[in-house]
């Protein structure tokens, strides 16, 4: 009878060590992967979408899906700020209005192609006044905290190219933890 050696299948301490590396480096670049592009965290800010978001919370923005289909009106976003008011930080707001719209705001009171909105999300309404038909690509955005929120009634309407994503997550707060908060 022949005897056949076989080496065992052990793994050396430096093809661990190799294996370790190769995992660790897979696991960045998986995590950077999808923070650029599909889900990227945020915290909150101000009072600007008060009494839908408060200071500090914490969210996760989902950026992969308006590359497939475009901002609706009721949508919270989340975007770079126009130039003129850049300050490294994104903004959180609501879409009032969509490309060809004309959002006006009169006494208080937000119409979109002449109906009034059923905002029952305001938490401050504000008497500033607004007169604007958006073109292609253009996107009304305000505050759910009217009389607080800085936004497209002092500098225009932002394009879709600005707009990082949409609130998918509402992590913090652990009691308002939830889906599609705002909507």
């Amino acid at each position: 009878m022949d005897v056949v050696e076989t080496k065992s299948a052990q793994i050396k301490p430096a093809q661990k060590k190799d294996m370790s590396w190769k995992t660790f480096f897979l696991y960045v670049i998986l995590v950077l992967a999808v923070r650029l592009f599909i889900v990227e965290p945020h915290s909150v800010s101000g009072s600007s979408m008060t009494e839908t978001f408060h200071d500090k919370d914490y969210l996760f923005v989902e950026k992969l899906g308006y590359h497939f289909t475009n901002p609706k009106q009721g949508d919270v976003v989340v975007f770079n700020p126009p130039i003129i008011e850049r300050t490294g930080d994104r903004f959180i707001k609501r879409v009032i209005g969509v490309p060809g719209d004309t959002v006006k705001i009169e006494n208080g009171i937000t119409y979109v192609n002449g109906n009034a909105l059923q905002e029952d999300y305001v938490a401050h309404p504000n008497m500033q006044a607004a007169n604007v038909t958006l073109e292609a690509d253009q996107y009304f955005v305000m505050g759910d905290n009217r009389a607080g929120s800085y936004d497209s009634r002092s500098w225009g309407p932002i394009t879709k190219e600005e707009i990082q994503g949409r609130v998918l997550l509402r992590l913090y707060p652990f009691s308002d933890i939830g889906f599609y908060p705002g909507n």
